[in-house]
């Protein structure tokens, strides 16, 4: 590092004395006391040497392990941590990074939501079909015959979704609604007494009433 180079480098420091760092107070003077002594030693920080550095103290090496592993002085190694900024372009790096993360972050949770909803909505498809079928015959047969064990997967699903929706606010001391439903008609209503029994309890006389007042109104809909 020429004579040029070396004022240059003092300019540096001495332009931005608050600066902020990561060093102590022993360091920034030991840093002051380097310049006033004319940067001994300086010139043999290549460009190579001060990347290799940088990387160093990036990966979370101390001052005193990165002059042990690049055998160059610590006074050196501190003049170009100021000098460069190492700490600041260390914050900039990991706000990147983290930026970085929380969008890849989001975008796998948007991913899992998707594949647990169309999860979620193959149970619905499926086991639909079969309780409003018991619904119209009220076959108990039907019920017998109605595989409960794949529910676990639905009710696993489930929890699974509500971990990963982001949590707001709560409001009224409540949390957030359930996140899944299942709409009968009438009084119709299913319980879960164990892992592998599902109970339906319906009214089949308020069914029929429901079914006569539909069909009455569509054919006065037609009228």
């Amino acid at each position: 590092m020429g004579e040029e180079d070396k004022n240059k480098a003092e300019g540096d420091l001495e332009e931005r004395p608050d600066k902020i760092t990561d060093m102590t107070e022993a360091e920034l003077k030991r840093v002051e006391r380097y310049r006033k002594q004319g940067l001994p030693g300086i010139g043999r920080a290549n460009e190579s040497t001060m990347f290799q550095m940088f990387n160093l103290y990036l990966s979370g090496k101390t001052y005193d392990e990165i002059s042990h592993i690049t055998k160059e002085k610590k006074d050196v190694v501190l003049f170009l941590a100021h000098k460069l900024d190492w700490f600041g372009k260390k914050i900039e790096y990991l706000s990147s990074l983290n930026k970085n993360i929380t969008s890849k972050v989001a975008k796998t949770k948007l991913e899992g939501v998707n594949f647990v909803t169309n999860l979620m909505n193959f149970f619905h498809k499926y086991y639909g079909k079969k309780i409003n079928e018991y619904l119209m015959k009220d076959d108990d047969k039907l019920v017998e015959e109605l595989p409960l064990k794949p529910l676990d997967k639905y009710f696993k699903a489930a929890e699974a979704l509500d971990k990963l929706m982001p949590k707001g606010k709560e409001e009224n001391g409540g949390g957030y609604p359930p996140f899944t439903e299942i709409h009968l008609q009438g009084n119709a209503e299913i319980t879960q007494e164990s892992p592998n029994k599902l109970m339906i309890k319906s009214d089949p006389n308020e069914q029929l009433v429901s079914a006569l007042a539909r069909w009455k109104r569509d054919m006065e809909g037609d009228k």
